[in-house]
C-alpha cells in the first residue's frame, strides 16, 4: 500500500478521494480505495474510542476544575433553582466570569493570528522529512476521547530535540496558531521544558 503525503501513514482512499487518516486529498489513483467516506470513517473512529464505563453523568469537568454546560437537556429532572438571584451569589461562588466583547472578523483574525499558545498533549506522531523540510509532532489529548489533534511545525533546527521524543511522551509546545484544517496548526513551535 502507499503512504499519504499529508501525514505520512500507509493509507487507502475513501470513496470521495480523501487519506482514510488525516483527510487528505488523494487525487492519484494508485491508492486502493474503500467504500467509506473521510467523515464515516472518522464517526466509526470516533464511536469506537467512546467506552460506556468513560460517560460522565455530568457535564465534563475541564482541568482547572469548571464545568461546562450541557450542550442538550438533561434526561433526569433538572435541579431546583438557588434561592438566591445570581447576582447576589459572590463572585468566588460563581467561578470563571465571561464578559461578551464586541471585535469586527478582522479584529479577531489578527487577535488570533497574533497570539503564541503553550499546548500540553501527548505526542501521538513525529514527522520530520529533511527532503522536503517537513518537521511537525502531532499532540492528542492524554485520553484520546475524541480526535482533538493539534499539528505543531518546527523549524530544521529543533531536529535534535525532536529526535529525543517518543510516541506516547507528554510534552509542552509553545508556537503560533496557524488555522484549522483537519487538525489545529501551530506554526513557528518550539519545544517548552
Amino acid at each position: 500500500m502507499r503512504k499519504c503525503p499529508n501525514c505520512a501513514q500507509v493509507t487507502a482512499r475513501t470513496k470521495d478521494g480523501a487519506c482514510r487518516w488525516c483527510g487528505y486529498p488523494l487525487l492519484s489513483e494508485k491508492y486502493e480505495e474503500i467504500p467509506l467516506t473521510y467523515k464515516q470513517l472518522r464517526e466509526e473512529r470516533w464511536h469506537k474510542q467512546k467506552s460506556p464505563l468513560r460517560e460522565q453523568t455530568g457535564p465534563p469537568t475541564l482541568p482547572n476544575h469548571s464545568t461546562l454546560a450541557p450542550t442538550q437537556a438533561p434526561e433526569s429532572q433538572p435541579e431546583p433553582m438557588s434561592e438566591k438571584e445570581p447576582d447576589l451569589i459572590p463572585e468566588s461562588e460563581r467561578g470563571l466570569i465571561v464578559t461578551p466583547v464586541e471585535i469586527t472578523v478582522e479584529e479577531l483574525y489578527s487577535l488570533v493570528a497574533m497570539q503564541t499558545f503553550k499546548v500540553t498533549g501527548v505526542v501521538d506522531k513525529i514527522v520530520l522529512h529533511d527532503s522536503y523540510d517537513i518537521y511537525y509532532i502531532i499532540l492528542t489529548s492524554a485520553e484520546n476521547t475524541l480526535e482533538l489533534n493539534v499539528q505543531c511545525t518546527f523549524d530544521k533546527k529543533h531536529i535534535p530535540e525532536l529526535n529525543q521524543l517518543t510516541r506516547g511522551q507528554t510534552v509542552t509546545v509553545q508556537g503560533k496558531y496557524a488555522g484549522y484544517i483537519v487538525n489545529m496548526l501551530m506554526r513557528d513551535c518550539i519545544l517548552v521544558h
